[in-house]
């Protein structure tokens, strides 16, 4: 595991996340980040050139949009499976599963 900060533009989304956020509550999000700053880095992977989200999809959208260049980053050692493990275990915590989407990842598994 490593921590450190990594350009916005290094960083991808998964295919797989059913997690959805509403508009409403992803504008307090951008707020908030606007405000104080990403305060929760995102979990990510390395893949190829870049790094792949496995949590904090919404937070990277919504960093972006606030206008941050670089955001700090968990990076661990992932592989497929265990990714999208990691990605059904923080959804649960908070967000909502679209249905067809949490489906179709736990068909995979």
């Amino acid at each position: 595991m490593e921590i450190r900060k990594l350009n916005i533009s290094e960083l991808t989304p998964n295919e797989w996340n059913p997690n959805i956020i509403d508009k409403r509550k992803f504008n307090i999000l951008v707020s908030n980040i606007k405000r104080d700053g990403m305060l929760q880095p995102i979990l990510v992977r390395k893949v190829g050139d870049s790094h792949q989200i496995i949590d904090g999809y919404h937070r990277w959208k919504a960093s972006k949009k606030a206008g941050l260049k670089d955001i700090t980053c968990i990076i661990v050692a992932s592989d497929d499976e265990e990714a999208k493990l990691k990605t059904l275990s923080f959804n649960t915590l908070r967000g909502e599963n679209d249905e067809a989407k949490l489906k179709s990842l736990l068909n995979g598994l």
